[in-house]
């Protein structure tokens, strides 16, 4: 659209420089000398023709990198949530609300072999050694808890 009203502007100004001509032609009829230079509107229309090329090209361009920047989906770096309607959804729900496609989850292999090897080299903590408690030191005012002996 904004190509569009740019190619309208610079027609507009290339009818305003035959325009000049073709007005001269009415100066005959009152008894003016009328100036036919259309070597000036032809020169005049050539340079504009020029700038509406360098403004239009310039422009798509421009055009074109807005709408490419515009198409980048942004996802939040660290709960990897996406920017959807000014809010931040799941991935799950960006697909289900923009794209009306419905996911599920799995693993990739990568994933999966990265799993899988850090299961394998899973190495627990030597347990501490368990103190052995004697049933006779245990005393206890609660009648809820039995005493061994009894």
């Amino acid at each position: 659209m904004i190509l569009w009203i740019e190619s309208i502007g610079f027609a507009f100004l290339i009818l305003l420089c035959w325009s000049g001509e073709y007005f001269s032609k009415f100066r005959n009829l009152f008894g003016c000398t009328a100036l036919n230079d259309w070597h000036e509107s032809l020169l005049e229309s050539a340079v504009i023709v020029i700038v509406w090329a360098l403004v239009f090209t310039f422009t798509r361009k421009l055009l074109k990198r807005l709408h490419y920047v515009e198409s980048f989906i942004r996802v939040c770096a660290w709960c990897k949530k996406m920017s959807h309607d000014d809010q931040w959804v799941q991935v799950a729900d960006y697909f289900a609300g923009r794209f009306d496609i419905p996911t599920t989850h799995g693993i990739c292999p990568d994933c999966a072999a990265e799993a899988i090897s850090e299961v394998k080299s899973y190495n627990p903590q030597p347990e501490l050694a368990l103190i052995s408690v004697s049933t006779e030191s245990i005393t206890s005012d609660d009648p809820n808890i039995s005493s061994p002996a009894a």
